[in-house]
């Protein structure tokens, strides 16, 4: 039995590991998207201050951005190993927007990705069963939304794997006691800070997640003096994991220091031994009900010395606090659509409203509708376990969403760790109607046909049933899209809705326009105007001269116009005239998924023979 179950466990993971990783490493070069070039250009010069073991120099962003980095230094250190000297400085004197670094990277994060959602099935699978862990670990792997992020060299993609991850070690350790798994959560956390501080939001779930179990395991909820120390404890060893974890893998850490007089003191090696230290006492001291009765002031001097070291580590990477504070107070320097305006700063109804937008219908319902059938579940099938992974879940998405929220500075992307967690509550919420489903057909109208044997085999066949089919939607959601997975949107919204909802366009369709120009017989000698913000996309795939629509930019010379869905969004606010061309027809568009993402408008005649307007589909 235990060899049968090992087998299924494996063949799961196999299944898992094939389906994240085809739609992520096929067609890895598509197309551009916003900042993959930036995050390029900051992965060579993070490599090249390693190279000349200028460790200051690792810091390149405020996100921080540490592990992109590093999925990008290793992606393209085989291509750039003999010339990373010429990036010192924060220069890049070479060209780095060809289609195979793109390849190169996209390539690095599809394994990243993929080995953080197998990760997420084998963590899910220690803390429930079989059946939940595939069917989550599927939903996550085909998730439209975490999908087109973790196609692209960035930050939140991998932040939130790490976070989802950090969340279910945190949720084992609780309910086995397991100090292993707590060890892994707070690495977990490390490795997320270091990708994007909004991961510090894990921090605060951490108080409110304990309580909320520890009232979920006992009835009436009563807390003894063994529950704080538990708390402190375990609190105090996972930060410090998740900072050891930090320093280990952040080179800009491994060289703070203090000067004392003439001598210069090395912080990291005492931080690191503190850190350890403190690792070591929580262990020796969690859930001691003695412990008011031990020597307090040498059990805290551990944390003492963690507090006092870290304000000096914390001064090498001092730019990352001071950019922190620019997002927190700042907007978004572009302008985007929310629920029919055009605005700055969304406010606080914006992280809600992305969720529904990008969610899929079924998880989105079977997540929301998850209380009562798995409050039912409990009360009536002694299905705690899973109230308690539905609840303590559950609680985190309001925890973050709330703290993201205060910050002026607001994109979709930001949301993106509610998504795995959503996939926890609809596939528990799921499990619970297949159930009831496979009780129902045993105890009443199919039970007299079959003998016991029979009635495994049904209640088999529609399990597997259940898991395939949604299995096919979600597959089939991400076919049709291919690879434009940025274009999906929430089907209920629809097409016409959601344009006037939120801001569309992340490059997807630029390609195809400048494909349709480039098979022009005089396509090098075409000078074509293209929208501000696409305009840098479409000068990677264009052969002509490429200007972008700025101004009073001339009409005189210029064969086309090529306006892009992201511009004509917010049109008044970048200056463009936008009744001019929602009153000519497009000698050519560019539609995926329903929306129209390129418009491409004749301005003067050519040599090239007419076109009669025509529309090009992302089936093609």
């Amino acid at each position: 039995m235990r060899d049968r179950r090992r087998i299924l466990v494996a063949l799961g993971a196999l299944g898992i590991t094939i389906i994240a990783f085809l739609p992520r490493g096929l067609s890895p070069g598509a197309y551009w998207t916003p900042d993959e070039i930036l995050w390029i250009r900051r992965s060579l010069r993070f490599a090249s201050a390693i190279s000349r073991r200028d460790l200051k120099e690792t810091v390149q962003s405020f996100h921080p951005g540490v592990i992109t980095t590093w999925i990008g230094a290793l992606s393209l250190y085989p291509k750039y190993r003999h010339v990373l000297f010429m990036f010192e400085g924060g220069r890049s004197p070479l060209p780095l927007d060809s289609q195979e670094n793109l390849q190169r990277v996209r390539t690095g994060m599809a394994v990243a990705t993929t080995a953080l959602i197998l990760s997420f099935f084998f963590l899910l699978r220690s803390l429930t069963n079989l059946k939940i862990a595939l069917t989550a670990g599927f939903f996550f792997a085909l998730d439209p939304w975490y999908l087109m992020e973790s196609r692209r060299l960035h930050t939140d993609a991998l932040a939130a794997g790490f976070m989802i991850l950090s969340l279910l070690a945190l949720l084992i350790h609780w309910e086995k006691r397991k100090w292993v798994y707590l060890l892994i959560s707070g690495a977990c956390l490390g490795l997320s800070c270091i990708t994007r501080v909004t991961s510090t939001t894990l921090i605060i779930y951490f108080p409110f997640g304990f309580i909320l179990h520890r009232m979920l395991c006992r009835p009436g909820g009563v807390f003894d003096r063994r529950d704080l120390s538990e708390f402190i404890w375990s609190f105090l060893s996972w930060l410090s994991v998740a900072i050891l974890t930090s320093v280990a893998l952040w080179p800009a850490l491994w060289v703070s220091s203090v000067k004392i007089g003439s001598i210069r003191l090395p912080i990291t090696p005492i931080f690191i031994l503190a850190a350890l230290a403190v690792v070591v006492e929580g262990y020796r001291l969690m859930g001691n009900r003695s412990i008011e009765r031990r020597d307090w002031v040498f059990s805290l001097i551990p944390v003492f010395g963690v507090c006092l070291a870290l304000p000096f580590m914390f001064v090498e990477i001092a730019i990352v606090f001071r950019r922190m504070k620019w997002a927190l107070t700042t907007p978004h320097e572009v302008p985007q659509i929310f629920l029919g305006k055009v605005v700055y700063d969304p406010g606080l109804l914006y992280y809600p409203v992305m969720i529904t937008i990008y969610s899929t219908p079924v998880v989105l319902f079977l997540a929301a509708v998850g209380f009562p059938l798995v409050w039912w579940a409990k009360r009536y099938r002694g299905k705690e376990l899973n109230f308690r992974i539905y609840l303590c879940s559950a609680v985190f998405i309001p925890i973050y969403i709330i703290s993201i929220s205060l910050a002026a500075k607001k994109l979709s992307r930001y949301a993106l760790p509610s998504a795995p967690v959503l996939d926890i509550m609809a596939t528990i919420s799921l499990w619970v109607i297949v159930d009831e489903t496979i009780r129902f057909i045993k105890a009443g109208v199919l039970s007299y046909k079959y003998k016991m044997g029979g009635l495994k085999i049904v209640g088999l066949t529609i399990s597997l049933m259940a898991l395939l089919g949604l299995i096919v939607c979600q597959f089939l959601t991400v076919v049709m899209l291919h690879p434009y997975y940025s274009s999906y949107y929430n089907p209920l919204w629809g097409a016409k809705r959601v344009v006037r909802v939120t801001t569309m366009g992340r490059g997807e369709g630029l390609d195809k326009a400048a494909s349709y120009l480039n098979r022009k017989k005089n396509a090098h000698q075409l000078i074509v105007r293209v929208s501000p913000l696409a305009a840098l996309f479409f000068r990677r795939y264009f052969r002509g001269e490429t200007l972008s629509l700025k101004g009073e930019t001339s009409s005189q010379f210029v064969d086309y116009d090529v306006i892009y869905i992201r511009d004509l969004q917010v049109a008044k606010e970048l200056g463009l005239d936008e009744e001019f061309y929602r009153s000519r027809t497009p000698d050519y568009t560019v539609r995926i998924n329903g929306v129209e993402f390129v418009k491409i408008y004749k301005l003067k005649g050519g040599s090239e023979s007419e076109r009669s307007p025509s529309r090009l589909d992302s089936s093609d």
